[in-house]
């Protein structure tokens, strides 16, 4: 990435390098407006690239590199005028441990989870793939934003809706959601709870670091007429309860 004339804010982004490029830098910044604000990205050079940011001309304003985590794996992450940004305003450099090579979501134990600032400027009110942008991911005292573009999800049921339809009065009809634990450590689970006409079991109350398990939702109405509500699942993970929305109808 190169700019001339830099963004005026420049928040919430992932920046890597291709396998295939050959030295240089991720992100070349040959000057910065003022007030410009780069703030909770991820800027890393862990292909072809030597560095994770150069600065050409100038070195940062006061206050405008800021919560962000640049890194190499192939030399120093700052370079040319470029003061090292490490351990000051928020800024790290670490390896943000993403899921994998082509997935660019952050791995449970990432330094880059809740590692950003919730007030900057134009903060997305969602992600890179719509979850919302502030999430709980290591079970602080507050919800903090992520650093990139992907928030970290704890926990996560899915299918994040199950509709029964139409059944007669003391039928059974039986639907399974999966509950996937991608922190890097085991989950308690304290309660599952499901609405009347509902039942539900699995799960048990402890899921492995990085582990999933099958959750079998049960539709037994007694009477007839709408039965709606949620099933919740309340954990020790940050974004705690996660729920799915159950609907069915008896006559």
């Amino acid at each position: 990435m190169y700019w001339s004339n830099p963004p005026s804010t420049f928040v919430s982004n992932t920046v890597t390098d291709s396998p295939l490029s050959s030295g240089g830098s991720t992100v070349w910044a040959d000057g910065f407006g003022y007030p410009v604000k780069i703030v909770n990205n991820i800027i890393v050079a862990t292909g072809g690239a030597i560095n994770a940011f150069t600065c050409n001309y100038v070195d940062f304003p006061p206050q405008a590199f800021t919560f962000n985590d640049a890194f190499s794996t192939n030399g120093a992450a700052y370079s040319g005028m470029c003061t090292d940004q490490t351990g000051a305003n928020g800024n790290i450099s670490a390896n943000p441990i993403f899921v994998g090579s082509g997935n660019l979501r952050l791995k449970g134990g990432s330094p880059a989870i809740d590692a950003g600032t919730n007030v900057a400027p134009s903060l997305p009110t969602k992600d890179f793939t719509g979850n919302p942008r502030i999430i709980n991911g290591n079970g602080g005292p507050t919800a903090i934003v992520d650093l990139g573009a992907y928030e970290f999800i704890p926990v996560a049921l899915t299918p994040q809706t199950l509709n029964f339809g139409l059944q007669t009065v003391g039928s059974t009809t039986i639907k399974t959601v999966t509950l996937a634990n991608a922190q890097n450590k085991s989950l308690n689970i304290s309660s599952k709870t499901v609405p009347t006409g509902y039942k539900v079991s699995g799960c048990g109350t402890n899921v492995g670091a990085f582990s999933s398990c099958s959750l079998t939702v049960t539709f037994h109405p007694l009477t007839t007429g709408l039965f709606k509500g949620m099933l919740s699942v309340k954990d020790n993970a940050g974004n705690s309860p996660q729920t799915v929305s159950l609907s069915g109808s008896a006559h």
